[in-house]
């Protein structure tokens, strides 16, 4: 507990000193505040860096010109604390063009966390052409402080051309939650040829949607083939956040001889999970012939989905002569459990 508690206060402390430190604004007017910091630093820091955060603090730096990712493991997503790109050490990436030690791009920050944020692995490119030049004619670095944090959300982002299978555990399914075809920043699958960064095509999320949804498995293909072209002439990027929810499906009863519909929203079809026509209790379609309340028709399941299957809407026909008589002098129904996927 002691060492958790430590931790935090060490990361507060660091970054207190840092805002301190290397604000503009406050560079003439904090001189002595400088001293103590450098003081305080040299305590508990190695390098200007933190050595060690404990309580799930991560910590990754990238030379300039360089490349890296930074993960999380199975059900734990990214969550970006603090990021720089600049300078503020000589040991940190040592290199003889340096000019300045008081260096951080305004952006990169906010352009890492856009880019990292609530997924479950990110690529870092430590570059003038991501973050500007905060500082000309001095060799730089990117700085992350990042944890992983437990989440119900996934999120899975693939550059233009490639594909990936995303899928749930046993028992659930997937649900999406937002998806976009385009490109909305520079980091991520970073490529020459970016003309613009306002890009999404307009159809992406109901075809992922279409594709996916109540699914346990689907194939991702980030492709001007399946979302066309919504930015001639960029390099794109198809970006997917989705979660793995319980399967949750729908009820459909037909007493005997008086046919039903059942129905899917627009979009989705139907697929049988369960049907039977016979009788297991005496609350549905009631009735006062009932002998039994174990009767149930061999074939019941294939019968219906070989109707139903793939259709917005199906017609259940709850008659002796599609199914059978299983339980003669028995009131029937039919019942049948079923997904809109």
């Amino acid at each position: 507990m002691f060492l958790i508690i430590t931790s935090i206060v060490h990361l507060r402390i660091y970054i207190l000193l840092h805002d301190i430190c290397f604000h503009p604004k406050l560079q003439e007017s904090w001189k002595m505040a400088k001293v103590l910091a450098f003081v305080l630093i040299s305590f508990f820091f190695t390098d200007g860096i933190p050595a060690t955060w404990g309580s799930g603090f991560r910590q990754r730096v990238v030379c300039e010109g360089r490349k890296s990712t930074i993960s999380c493991g199975n059900g734990y997503t990214l969550s970006i604390i603090r990021a720089n790109y600049g300078r503020n050490s000589r040991r940190t990436c040592p290199s003889s063009l340096i000019r300045t030690t008081r260096c951080n791009s305004p952006r990169s920050s906010g352009i890492i966390k856009r880019s990292c944020n609530g997924r479950r692995s990110c690529s870092l490119f430590a570059s003038n052409s991501v973050f500007g030049d905060p500082c000309y004619g001095t060799y730089k670095y990117i700085w992350v402080l990042y944890r992983c944090r437990r989440s119900a959300y996934n999120r899975v982002v693939l550059c233009e051309g490639r594909r990936r299978r995303i899928s749930c555990p046993w028992g659930r399914v997937i649900s999406i939650t937002r998806a976009s075809y385009g490109r909305k920043e520079r980091n991520t699958c970073p490529s020459h040829l970016i003309r613009t960064t306002s890009c999404s095509a307009s159809r992406s999320s109901n075809i992922i949607k279409r594709k996916c949804h109540y699914k346990r498995s689907c194939l991702l293909h980030a492709s001007n083939s399946v979302f066309g072209d919504p930015c001639r002439g960029t390099y794109k990027y198809l970006s997917v956040t989705y979660s793995c929810i319980r399967r949750r499906y729908k009820v459909g009863v037909a007493c005997e001889g008086r046919p039903r519909w059942i129905t899917c929203p627009y979009g989705r079809k139907i697929r049988v999970r369960y049907a039977n026509y016979g009788r297991t209790n005496r609350r549905t379609c009631h009735h006062s012939l009932i002998r039994t309340t174990h009767c149930y028709a061999p074939h019941s399941k294939s019968k219906v989905a070989a109707s139903c299957n793939g259709r917005r809407y199906c017609l259940l026909r709850p008659f002796n002569y599609v199914f059978g008589d299983p339980c003669y002098g028995t009131y029937k129904y039919l019942l049948v459990h079923y997904y809109c996927i």
